[in-house]
């Protein structure tokens, strides 16, 4: 965030991806990682947040064995970005705001061992936080809510966001109120209890259960709550306390010293939006896409282009669909255009190629730098609808596999399955499956 040094330390030497700024070595500057700015302004824009007129970075103190200087550059009482929201099935959870920061470095804690060692490769890394405000209702909804944003920051090409390895992650704060003689809705929040560093939407889900579990058991008892920072321990499934929850001034927060105020980052940054995922998603869904194909699709920057492209092709839902299909399941075919997947998904439709031909007829087209239509003339790829020809392939088959036929005479419809599959690679996967199935049930009358 203020130095040189690659972000992606995956995979390298502990300490190898470091440099005296990040380490935090007397008389090193920081300076502003400008692109990290701009995504911050990217992301407030896009969910409807507030571009502060001024912003600035602040020291914020605490020791920890990872944390070189001692304090960490956050931002604090001027943050880039005020407000928001995001949607989550008519329901907008709002934003409080969205800040830059750094990320300190991590602890490795050998098996068996009385010692811990550090590694700083990931201090320094730029760390966007989005901080909600306290109206999510449930684990399941805190899930939702993050689902949603990764969606959005891997739409906007701002992060891989791959929570196994550390690019997103939460930190969830619950609090539980006793309800008895309190009239709804209800305005005061319970003691707020912070569980650090879940990386999983699951681990999430499931602490939150516990923690509220476990603060409604403390309340039912008539004991209080106390403020503090807890973990998970995901192999026994429990929160376990880490320490009290500090508070703004046991920080001692001041103005970074080393780095200016920035004014107006609303006009510094040209930004242009994209259209919103939310009318991309509606148009996915309208095409019949599933759930799983969406999430697969808008976490992909080259498939939302593919997506685009093919959407804006004249075609009806069914081409449209099996053409977005054809992009996800075949990676090579993301290289083709969305007049070529079009094309490619009207022939499929139409049982002019087979399901078998399509990688290969894919490989063809880029290989040979043909036309569709050439490659399905010239490379042999053309579904066979010739009945006679079915049927004379078909005949063979059921001469060379009697058991299988008298299975099937016997009442073992499942040996149909079997014979279709020797028909169809007799025919080399050519045979049109529709024709192959009507014919094979007339030979065995």
């Amino acid at each position: 965030m203020f130095c040189g040094c690659d972000n992606n330390a995956e995979g390298k030497a502990p300490n190898s991806v470091v440099c005296p700024i990040c380490l935090g070595m007397p008389g090193t500057l920081p300076v502003a990682n400008r692109q990290a700015i701009e995504w911050t302004v990217k992301l407030g824009k896009y969910l409807g947040g507030n571009i502060e007129p001024l912003t600035k970075f602040d020291r914020k103190h605490y020791f920890y064995p990872d944390l070189p200087k001692g304090y960490q550059i956050s931002q604090y009482d001027h943050p880039i970005v005020r407000g928001g929201q995001i949607n989550l099935s008519g329901r907008a959870i709002e934003l409080t705001r969205i800040h830059l920061e750094e990320d300190a470095g991590k602890l490795v804690h050998p098996k068996g061992k009385d010692y811990s060692l550090v590694d700083l490769n990931r201090a320094g890394t730029p760390l966007m936080e989005v901080v909600t405000e306290p109206m999510i209702k449930s684990p399941a909804e805190a899930k939702a809510f993050l689902q949603r944003l990764r969606l959005v920051v891997r739409y906007l090409d701002i992060t891989d966001a791959d929570m196994e390895k550390g690019h997103f992650r939460c930190d969830a704060n619950v609090s539980v109120t006793a309800i008895s003689n309190v009239k709804f809705p209800m305005s005061k929040l319970g003691v707020p209890v912070e569980i650090k560093n879940l990386n999983s939407f699951l681990m999430v889900e499931k602490a939150l259960a516990y923690e509220i579990k476990r603060q409604t058991e403390i309340l039912a008892r008539g004991e209080k709550v106390s403020k503090e920072t807890r973990g998970w321990d995901d192999a026994k499934g429990v929160t376990i306390g880490q320490r009290s929850k500090e508070l703004a001034p046991d920080y001692r927060y001041f103005p970074e010293p080393d780095l200016p105020a920035m004014l107006a980052l609303d006009k510094e940054f040209n930004i242009t939006l994209p259209e919103s995922i939310d009318d991309k998603i509606a148009r996915a869904k309208k095409l019949g896409l599933s759930d799983s194909d969406i999430e697969t699709i808008f976490s992909d920057h080259n498939l939302v282009d593919t997506f685009d492209s093919i959407t804006k092709q004249k075609t009806d839902n069914k081409v449209a669909q099996k053409a977005v299909s054809l992009a996800i399941n075949f990676s090579a075919a993301r290289r083709l255009s969305g007049e070529q997947l079009v094309e490619l998904a009207e022939l499929s439709s139409a049982g002019a190629i087979g399901p078998q031909s399509i990688r290969p007829l894919i490989n063809e087209v880029l290989e040979k730098g043909v036309s569709i239509e050439q490659a399905v003339r010239d490379g042999g790829f053309a579904q066979e609808s010739d009945s006679d020809k079915i049927r004379e392939v078909a005949r063979l088959v059921i001469a060379d596999h009697q058991a299988a036929v008298n299975d099937y005479r016997s009442g073992k419809k499942t040996a149909a399955g079997y014979l279709v599959g020797q028909i169809m690679k007799a025919s080399k996967g050519k045979a049109n499956p529709q024709m192959v199935n009507k014919i094979l049930v007339e030979e065995l009358r």
